[in-house]
């Protein structure tokens, strides 16, 4: 099959690169999937503005994408979509592995909007950058359940 040339299989480069389906890797996959069940996101119950519960028939298949529903006049804080209509929620991680969930293009009261915040993301800091808000974790999922049944 292969001739070896002074100790090296001819035909092959340095290891196997092959496709990586490893008992390792896939029980990391169940145990990932058994860590984050695929599961509705409930809001806690002290917040001070009231977030009504979504409507699956206007959620896309899929994407999981819905259009704004409006209803947030009353609100003393806003945040506007992307041009691409997505909630502005990024989750960022570090190079020491540590993750932040960053919120941006926002206005009005922004002290209303980190008390909020701060009770959706289980009562963590939220620091102050220009332009956006940050808290340590991984909370994207929790703000943007949570922007959607506000009406954003």
């Amino acid at each position: 099959m292969f001739s070896v040339k002074g100790g090296v299989q001819a035909g092959r480069v340095g290891f196997s690169r092959g496709f990586h389906s490893s008992p390792t890797i896939l029980n990391r996959l169940r145990n990932y999937r058994e860590w984050h069940p695929n599961k509705q996101w409930e809001p806690p119950r002290n917040l001070t503005y009231e977030a009504l519960p979504l409507d699956e028939a206007l959620i896309k298949p899929g994407t999981h994408w819905s259009p704004p529903r409006g209803g947030y006049d009353h609100l003393p804080f806003r945040v506007f979509r992307t041009l691409h209509r997505q909630l502005p929620v990024y989750n960022d991680r570090r190079g020491n592995g540590h993750q932040r969930t960053i919120l941006r293009r926002f206005r009005g009261d922004i002290k209303a909007l980190i008390r909020e915040m701060s009770k959706v993301c289980d009562n963590k800091k939220i620091v102050i950058h220009e332009g956006k808000l940050e808290v340590s974790g991984a909370y994207r999922q929790n703000l943007i359940s949570w922007l959607k049944r506000l009406g954003f």
